[in-house]
């Protein structure tokens, strides 16, 4: 039978994430691999600030409008699990069932399929550390392979970024990270006095945005 498809124009608003370090010149010619170190560091700062925006970023220049900022977004509060509660309220095992309705709520929601669990290590680290009265893991424990990294059959990603006791199920394909440049690193002399005092920036920054084509398929 014929389907269809409806769309609504929507528009992402493309954002430079950028930051710079200054370095002099006698350092870049004294030690042969500064540069590259420095590259290297500052290309990681971008990837942290990238990870920021995509989850918090709250969509006033400079930032992007994270997943956390979507309207439609499915936000399961505790007044929603006080007037629904999972199984063991209250204790522990509390947070996995949480997570476990989170996917069926992926499912009944948006109709769409859960496919990650985004949380915060020190969320993760209470999830690989629980145990049965006695004292066994619950999931697998440290030595079983296969067991760490993955919850209700769904991979879970850690990341500081997300605040502690937060977490985020979701469809990864109702939503697409948007290059509009890859990260770049440029070298000048020309800020400020910098050239007289035989200082370089190098600066690293890149521009994207987050399109999130269906905001209920995510649960937080």
């Amino acid at each position: 039978p014929e389907s269809a498809i409806t769309f609504t124009e929507e528009t992402f608003t493309v954002r430079t994430v950028a930051h710079w370090i200054p370095v002099t010149r006698q350092m870049l010619q004294d030690i042969p691999w500064m540069e590259d170190y420095i590259d290297g560091r500052l290309r990681d700062g971008l990837e942290r600030r990238i990870s920021d925006q995509l989850i918090n970023g709250n969509g006033t220049a400079p930032n992007i409008s994270g997943l956390l900022d979507q309207s439609g977004i499915t936000v399961a509060d505790n007044t929603y699990f006080g007037a629904s509660p999972v199984r063991d309220p209250g204790t522990d095992n509390e947070q996995p069932n949480r997570i476990r309705r989170a996917k069926r709520l992926v499912q009944t929601t948006a109709l769409a399929k859960a496919t990650f669990i985004l949380a915060n290590p020190a969320d993760v680290e209470t999830w690989d550390t629980l145990t049965t009265t006695d004292g066994e893991y619950l999931f697998g424990g440290p030595l079983l392979a296969g067991s760490v990294g993955r919850m209700w059959g769904l991979p879970i990603y850690e990341d500081e970024y997300i605040a502690a006791g937060t977490a985020i199920v979701g469809d990864g394909s109702m939503a697409a990270v948007v290059d509009r440049m890859d990260a770049q690193v440029y070298t000048a002399d020309q800020h400020s006095d910098f050239f007289v005092r035989n200082i370089f920036v190098l600066l690293a920054e890149v521009r994207l945005t987050l399109a999130v084509f269906r905001p209920s398929a995510f649960v937080v």
